[in-house]
């Protein structure tokens, strides 16, 4: 059987990316665009921008690595926006559910501040 996949996105305006959770870092893509991240609860995968994987790391500087324990509002990385958009990528981070859970979330089409709840499990 296979799990569903759930999620949303954002807009980024700062380049620092955190963690929407308290959890274990589980993954941590070399070239520092994507993030997997699970609890007892939730597994996720933050992932940087769209088709990013293709500037190798250029512009992406990570503070995490496998196994480390964050905290929701953990820097994760920081990301030089101008530089992915100047390549033509778009910088719409991707937070994705990855075991199944829908999230129910609690803002839409709103700016948002960092560390403020976008959506939460039950």
């Amino acid at each position: 059987m296979t799990k569903s996949t759930d999620g949303f996105a954002v807009y980024p305006d700062s380049p620092r990316i955190v963690s929407p959770i308290d959890g274990t870092v589980t993954v941590v893509f070399p070239s520092g665009h994507a993030y997997g991240i699970e609890n007892d609860k939730v597994e996720i995968i933050v992932h940087i921008g769209i088709d990013t994987i293709q500037l190798g790391g250029k512009g992406f500087h990570s503070f995490v690595k496998q196994g480390d324990t964050v905290k929701k509002g953990d820097l994760l990385a920081e990301v030089d926006f101008k530089h992915i958009e100047e390549k033509g990528y778009d910088p719409t981070t991707v937070v994705i559910i990855s075991n199944g859970l829908v999230p129910e979330l609690l803002k839409s089409d709103v700016i948002v501040e960092e560390g403020e709840d976008v959506a939460i499990i039950k």
